[in-house]
């Protein structure tokens, strides 16, 4: 996103906000809500998507905190009446391996209450979603490292709010257990990097709600767990792509735990170290790690949404902090019977998680 974009949705939200709100005395205030969108969940919420208006039209975008700047597809563009040109200076490639190099503006676009006006897109392909006209792209960093975002998976509910309010000041929902865990914001990509312990080992992760899956590199598991591939507790699970003898294994774990708050039994898919140069092309698994000339510090692990759909996050950007509490329950089901014995454990209660 170029810094005219910014600075427009920038100057939209802060307009909402002094409706709202006029109390700007101290040097730190309230939470403000710029925001509030319902989320349209698949794949057995391991994907999220964010209802958005384009020219005035209703679309939805994956969300993405692991991509990099927000995509609009090219049948989005043609039904839009939007024009597309070839960019000089910004091309890459995209989660599945496509050369991507041409943008676009949206004269209108909107999340919830929040507009913006001539905001830049890169045009993507049109694979990333081939099965629905209605999904317009990805929403990524880009857009979003701008503002507080807060993530309530259990009841469906993505919501922005200014970065300018007291540090530590965020959880305005009830919660037993929170954990304030520290967060680097890469510089280029807006990554969320944090840390944290996966059976007693240190290690640091991405956080990307645009994977499916949470993958850990092949070299950490065998330096630090001493797991070997293709053992009864790694199995393989498919091949990686074109490349001869690679492969994606599993193994589950017993705990990843986020400064007090644990997610029990996580499953990781295991690929090739990415620290040698061995992924060329992300894997077809909906990762989002790149080539290691693309970034410097890559993560030992990346933590998708079949994790991250049993926590409430609040990612505050600006303080640079990654609030974690349990998932509450989802509010039509709260009234329900308790599930029997038999069923998998999704909700989280007294600091811990169970993931499955």
């Amino acid at each position: 996103m170029t810094p005219r974009v910014a600075r427009t949705l920038i100057a939209c939200a802060l307009t909402s906000i002094f409706i709202a709100s006029t109390a700007f005395a101290d040097d730190c205030g309230p939470l403000k809500i710029v925001a509030s969108v319902d989320l349209k969940m698949a794949g057995e919420d391991r994907a999220a998507f964010v209802p958005v208006t384009l020219q005035g039209q209703t679309k939805y975008m994956l969300l993405d905190t692991g991509g990099t700047i927000s995509e609009i597809t090219p049948t989005t563009v043609a039904a839009l009446g939007l024009e597309s040109h070839k960019t000089p200076t910004l091309r890459f490639f995209d989660v599945k391996g496509n050369y991507v190099d041409h943008a676009t503006v949206v004269p209108d676009f909107a999340i919830g209450a929040l507009a913006g006006h001539d905001v830049d897109f890169v045009v993507g392909p049109d694979d990333l979603f081939p099965k629905d006209e209605n999904i317009a792209g990805i929403l990524g960093p880009g857009i979003l490292r701008f503002y507080d975002v807060a993530l309530d998976f259990a009841n469906r509910k993505l919501t922005l709010l200014s970065p300018d309010h007291c540090d530590g000041k965020v959880i305005y929902w009830k919660a037993d257990a929170v954990a304030a865990v520290p967060m680097e914001v890469t510089r280029t990509s807006g990554h969320i990097v944090v840390p944290v312990v996966l059976d007693g080992e240190k290690l640091n992760a991405l956080i990307d709600t645009g994977a499916s899956s949470s993958v850990l590199n092949l070299s950490v598991v065998e330096g630090d767990f001493g797991l070997k591939p293709k053992g009864a507790d790694m199995p393989v699970v498919t091949a990686l792509g074109d490349r001869d003898n690679s492969f994606v294994y599993r193994h589950v774990f017993k705990s990843l735990n986020f400064e007090g708050i644990s997610v029990s039994n996580p499953a990781f898919d295991i690929i090739p170290d990415l620290d040698r140069g061995q992924m060329e092309k992300p894997p077809p698994i909906g990762t989002r790690f790149k080539d290691s000339s693309a970034e410097e510090g890559l993560p030992d692990m990346l933590i998708g949404m079949d994790i991250l759909k049993h926590l409430h996050l609040y990612i505050a950007y600006k303080e640079q902090k990654l609030y974690i509490t349990p998932a509450s329950a989802p509010a039509a089901l709260a009234a329900s019977a308790p599930a029997t014995s038999s069923a998998p454990a999704t909700a989280a209660t007294s600091g811990s998680a169970a993931s499955h």
